[in-house]
């Protein structure tokens, strides 16, 4: 069995990062022994900001060093044995009530024995091997999936496997793969040495200022081969490569102090004169060319407008010889050989970088002179000259500024654009590695960010393209399911082309529904695919709720003038009078629930619910469930697990535990940004929500939300979990869900449409 060693690259993270702690290390004994039972290796990253983290890494290092090596005769039982120490003392500290770690490691332990890699895995932390050209998941499905995290179990399973000389590992902070996809660093670490690989991945991640992944990058080599390439085998002796700056506590002080520094630095004579080189160097390859432009238009359409006006006045035209045959002005009052003053006002400011603009100036003082010197008629054709030369500067001007401040607007959106979709990407990398929550956060701030350029006027066309992109995985990663091809499995039309029915229920493969106006119980066989009115069901007064007890093969009906409580009997497709309930307003209650076959009915006109116990052959006296005083006036329904979920027009969901509120609250549906399709908006708030249902045997919340066409589901902490649009969906009448189908039904008018969940 070959003994093998690492060359081993590093990437660490020189700035801590404040919301985890994170810790990189390679233990190599120096006894010989200990030394050929295998090297250590650990990568722990601990979501949390509590300064106590550090504590609970160095513990998990140094349980696993001094477990690992008490019997040195099998790498495999020696990890298990030191893994279980691990999560004996997890459990202690959770005991203690240190739990801030629960649920938030992220780590990957390893040893090398030999050739055998032995490995286990918690949390987000990946581990890749390079092999034959091909990137292998080692660390797949070994961290554990359970729903509450138990300290015990932080650290579960173990991967063992042969290594082959020439093979790459890489284990690394879950970051490392949102930047990179595995192709690319499957060509990485193929092609350079580890050292050499972390040198290239820290250049390409320092450009994005990415500073926070902590990483290994291992080939697998012999002492020998190590010795001829002059290199050395100690891997705690790796060099690393580091992400980000030092910052200790002076550093902290000078960067605070270091604007101030630049502020005196810019305004010093130095700085001055830099900042001059800097302004001559602008102006000689971004303004002076624009001015001679603008110069070079401006002489054509006054020479233009000059040769127009003195056609008309019958006056000499200067045309290309103005100033030749302004010679005489120029040189008024100067001796002959010598320049006049105007020409040498005229020529002097061609020595200054602003040339041009004082030459500009210049003419416009010339003009204003010649026209004090030429009689009326010259007057007046050298007044307009100015006033037109004036006009065409200006303007030029103006609309040179406002290119200037166009370019550099377009430039700032560019580089939002560049972020925004850096971010959408690697969001995209964060679905495919499994990390749901991370890629959530991901969108979510594209999605922010974005709202600042959606409306520019700069990449309108990238721009839209991102948006779709954006909303098309945001679809993906918030499961917004769209059924528009959906056809309903059931139709009661059959009975009356003109129904109007109201709530659903199912049982023993058949739909239920009722007529207020016709006062009638309808039913339909998904076997027979028949719709029937209930045969023998008579009602006294009016129907007003359909609901079903704890046996779900009873429906409940209840009817007002008389207030009464009917039962059907699915199995025996039967109607029986159960109760008579005397002095209640039951036709103000929006909705009506039962658990443990009591009754409870929602009246927002009073602002409480009301509770009915079952008894042997009727019901009691209604009692009060809230204990406190609450605003129920826009209450539309209400369902009943353990604790009663009353849904708001608005919206929100009141939840009340034995008659007391809770702090129960929905999370936001995802965004939606815009779409070309009006069809594909999906509403970011519940519009006309009308149903609410869940019951002790349903692990979540379904909403019937009428105003969006859609069924939005939640899990019973509140947090959102999956919608299901349709157009079909555009006449929502009420829903049922049906554990034992794991399907919704949908009433939409007088159809059924039936969704899978």
């Amino acid at each position: 069995m070959p003994n093998f060693v690492t060359k081993v690259g590093k990437i660490l993270s020189r700035q801590k990062s404040p919301d985890r702690y994170t810790l990189v290390s390679i233990f190599k004994p120096k006894d010989i022994e200990e030394r050929n039972h295998g090297v250590l290796y650990f990568i722990l990253e601990i979501l949390s900001p509590d300064p106590a983290m550090s504590r609970v890494a160095k513990m998990i290092e140094d349980t696993v060093i001094e477990e690992y090596y008490q019997n040195t005769s099998n790498g495999l039982t020696s990890l298990e044995h030191a893994l279980k120490k691990v999560n004996d003392a997890l459990a202690n500290f959770a005991e203690e009530g240190e739990v801030g770690w629960v649920g938030k490691i992220n780590g990957i332990i390893a040893t090398l024995e030999g050739n055998t890699l032995h490995l286990t895995q918690a949390g987000t932390v990946e581990a890749y091997m390079v092999r034959g050209g091909k990137m292998i998941h080692v660390s797949e499905g070994l961290s554990s999936a359970a729903d509450r995290p138990n300290p015990l179990k932080t650290f579960v399973n173990i991967t063992s496997g042969e290594l082959e000389l020439g093979d790459r590992l890489i284990f690394s902070t879950s970051e490392l793969f949102y930047h990179f996809s595995l192709d690319d660093l499957k060509r990485i670490v193929a092609k350079f040495p580890p050292a050499q690989a972390a040198t290239y991945v820290v250049k390409a991640l320092q450009k994005e200022e990415i500073e926070c992944i902590n990483t290994l990058v291992l080939e697998l080599t012999t002492e020998e081969a190590l010795h001829e390439e002059g290199g050395e085998a100690e891997e705690r002796n790796a060099m690393a490569e580091w992400i980000g700056e030092e910052t200790p506590a002076l550093q902290k002080y000078v960067a605070k102090a270091l604007p101030i520094f630049n502020f005196l630095l810019r305004n010093s004579k130095k700085g001055l004169t830099e900042g001059f080189k800097k302004s001559r160097d602008i102006y000689k390859e971004r303004i002076s060319p624009n001015i001679s432009k603008m110069h070079q238009e401006a002489s054509r359409k006054v020479n233009e407008k000059v040769s127009e006006i003195a056609q008309k006045k019958g006056l000499k035209t200067p045309g290309q010889d103005f100033w030749d045959e302004n010679e005489k002005f120029f040189k008024k009052g100067a001796k002959v050989g010598e320049k006049g003053p105007q020409q040498e006002l005229f020529e002097a400011p061609r020595r200054s970088i602003f040339a041009p603009v004082t030459k500009v100036l210049v003419i416009i003082k010339i003009t204003i002179l010649k026209v004090k010197d030429r009689g009326k008629e010259q007057s007046q054709l050298y007044a307009i000259i100015g006033i037109l030369l004036i006009t065409v500067i200006v303007v030029s001007s103006i609309f040179s500024y406002q290119n200037r401040k166009a370019i550099a607007k377009r430039n700032e959106i560019a580089q939002k654009y560049e972020q925004i979709a850096i971010k959408t990407d690697a969001s995209i990398k964060a679905k495919e590695l499994g990390d749901e929550k991370k890629s959530r956060e991901l969108l979510t701030q594209a999605q922010e960010e974005i709202k600042a350029i959606i409306d520019s006027k700069y990449m309108g066309s990238e721009i839209s393209v991102l948006i779709e992109k954006i909303d098309a995985e945001s679809e993906k990663l918030f499961l917004v399911k769209r059924l528009n091809d959906i056809s309903p499995i059931a139709s009661f039309t059959a009975i009356d082309p003109t129904i109007k029915i109201e709530g659903l229920y199912k049982s023993k493969n058949k739909l239920f529904s009722f007529d207020k106006e016709r006062n009638t119980v309808l039913s339909y066989s998904l076997d027979t695919k028949n719709a029937t009115k209930i045969a023998g069901a008579y009602f006294e007064g009016n129907l007003v709720h359909l609901t079903t007890p704890d046996n779900k093969d009873i429906a409940l009906i209840a009817t007002t003038n008389p207030n009464s409580i009917y039962s059907y009997n699915a199995g025996s497709d039967k109607v029986d009078k159960k109760a008579q309930i005397t002095g209640e307003a039951w036709s103000e209650a929006t909705g009506i629930g039962t658990f443990f076959n009591n009754i409870y009915l929602l009246v927002p006109k009073e602002n409480q619910i009301y509770k009915y116990v079952a008894l042997t052959n009727n019901y009691g006296s209604k009692t009060a469930y809230l204990k406190s005083n609450e605003n129920l006036a826009d209450a539309v329904d209400m369902a009943i697990d353990s604790s009663i979920y009353v849904l708001m027009k608005d919206g929100a969901v009141n939840q009340y535990l034995t008659g007391e509120r809770t702090a129960f609250k929905l999370s936001a549906l995802p965004t939606q940004m815009k779409s070309n399709d009006p069809a594909k908006i999906t509403a970011e708030k519940l519009l006309d929500p009308i149903r609410i249902i869940t019951t002790k045997d349903l692990g979540s919340i379904f909403i019937a939300d009428r105003g969006a066409k859609r069924v939005v589901v939640y899990d019973k902490e509140g947090n959102y979990k999956a919608q299901y649009i349709s157009d079909k969906f555009n006449d929502l009448k009420d829903i049922w869900v049906s554990k034992e189908d794991n399907k919704v039904y949908v009433l939409s008018g007088a159809d059924v449409y039936e969704v899978g969940l």
